[in-house]
């Protein structure tokens, strides 16, 4: 990046603003046609160059070229202002178009990224009947410890088409299934598209509507012992806006947190949707390898296969020991003990101890 100490001592060397610009432009033409640079880092360089060349009109103003040098200082202003607007713009006016995901990646890394994955989740949807050009949405999976942004480009997780989990006997494990509408457009795309058309084939037309999730036995591959799919909670992820904090974050915006029923639902583009899928371990399941799958039923059906591992020994129920010192407030007991066991039951479930689950009415439920 341009530093307005180098550019003054060009000038120094008797170089014009021209000589200057001509030098500069030159040396990090290929760095600005990068297509990894991203136009937040031509924005940001952009401004770099105009605020080195500001520091030579004001050298030269010390001079005495007060006129000439302040009418410059005003172009250059006027013209970086003009570029960074015009480099922030997009089709649909979404803010992170022009930003980084929160791992930092430019729009069009991520793009690309997107449809190498896609081109996987093809191959695994043939296998299932759908041909490519009857595509309306992809499916991928994430783990339970990954958040999923809303913008479907922002998602790193895998769409091959099956999820591997391990857990112990009463333990409860999770993870995410990622619904991604795809446009038409959006179809053919691959990792070595034109980088113009997966920027763009995101923000083509596309709503989805998922009509239901059905979930199957997941069976014991040696023994025949089925995991009922009573064992498995669906839920469907939600948002939460944030707003800018005092200190630095990860991400400000939509940030995903609750989780809420799972009734029919519907995502359109540029936006994916995760579900959040909970598997609880049966105290007297096998130890070893378990299949099943997961139905996401939209335009057409997408199968996931479901692959768990058993490990061979159980958590202890209830947990050994206190993990939250809740006080006894009047809205937790306020719609009656038997909602407020629920409650506590669903804490226990996840490994969560309030002291409340030491109550004598424990035992009797």
């Amino acid at each position: 990046m341009l530093r307005a100490t180098e550019v003054i001592e060009q000038r120094r060397t008797s170089k014009t603003v021209g000589q200057i610009f001509q030098s500069v432009a030159g040396r990090d033409l290929a760095r600005i046609e990068s297509p990894s640079y991203g136009n937040r880092g031509i924005v940001a360089h952009c401004r770099g160059l105009c605020g080195g060349l500001l520091a030579v009109i004001i050298d030269d103003a010390l001079r005495v070229r007060v006129k000439k040098m302040f009418i410059a200082s005003a172009l250059c202003f006027c013209c970086a202002t003009v570029m960074a607007a015009d480099l922030s713009k997009n089709p649909v006016g979404v803010p992170w178009v022009d930003t980084t995901d929160e791992w930092g990646r430019p729009w069009c890394d991520a793009a690309s990224d997107f449809y190498k994955r896609l081109d996987v989740q093809r191959k695994s949807l043939a296998s299932q009947g759908i041909a490519t050009d009857q595509i309306q949405f992809a499916v991928g999976t994430e783990l339970s410890l990954q958040k999923v942004f809303r913008p479907k480009l922002w998602f790193k997780g895998d769409m091959s088409g099956s999820v591997t989990i391990e857990a112990a006997r009463g333990e409860v494990e999770a993870f995410q299934l990622v619904v991604c509408p795809i446009a038409d457009a959006e179809r053919t795309l691959t990792k070595l598209s034109d980088e113009t058309e997966q920027a763009n084939g995101t923000f083509q037309p596309k709503s989805v509507t998922i009509r239901a999730l059905d979930v199957s036995p997941l069976q014991h591959d040696a023994s025949g012992y089925e995991i009922d799919p009573r064992h498995v909670q669906l839920y469907r992820v939600g948002y939460i806006r944030t707003v800018p904090s005092q200190y630095p974050v990860m991400h400000v915006g939509d940030w995903p947190d609750p989780l809420l029923p799972v009734e029919p639902f519907e995502v359109a583009n540029p936006h994916c949707q995760p579900i959040w899928v909970e598997v609880k371990v049966p105290r007297d399941a096998p130890a070893g390898d378990y299949r099943g799958r997961v139905t996401v039923m939209g335009p057409h059906e997408v199968c996931v296969e479901v692959k768990l591992t058993v490990w061979d020994f159980a958590l202890p129920d209830p947990p050994p020991m206190f993990s939250m010192g809740w006080a006894f407030h009047d809205w937790l007991s306020k719609d009656g003990i038997d909602v407020l066991l629920k409650r506590l039951d669903v804490l226990l479930d996840h490994r969560l101890a309030p002291w409340h689950a030491a109550f004598p009415h424990r035992a009797n439920t």
